[in-house]
């Protein structure tokens, strides 16, 4: 088996979230920017898709080799 090391690997993800709500009737389409903190309240999952997945960068090499880590499988 070959040698292998710990990192810890950190990115950066964009995910597009999906919901049906029920808003008043007055709601405005322009209104829409100011929900951020309103949807996080939502109680339905609302994941709809990872749209975006980059920036890799390795934060650390840890001094010794976890056996708890899971396996990143590079080119198996």
């Amino acid at each position: 088996m070959p040698e292998k090391k710990t990192i810890v690997l950190r990115w950066t993800e964009t995910i597009e979230h999906s919901a049906v709500v029920n808003v008043p009737a007055d709601f405005e389409p322009g209104e829409a920017d100011e929900l951020s903190d309103t949807v996080a309240e939502l109680a339905a999952d609302t994941f709809y898709a990872v749209a975006d997945r980059d920036g890799f960068w390795i934060e650390k090499v840890l001094p010794s080799f976890d056996p708890d880590a899971e396996d990143l499988p590079l080119g198996e």
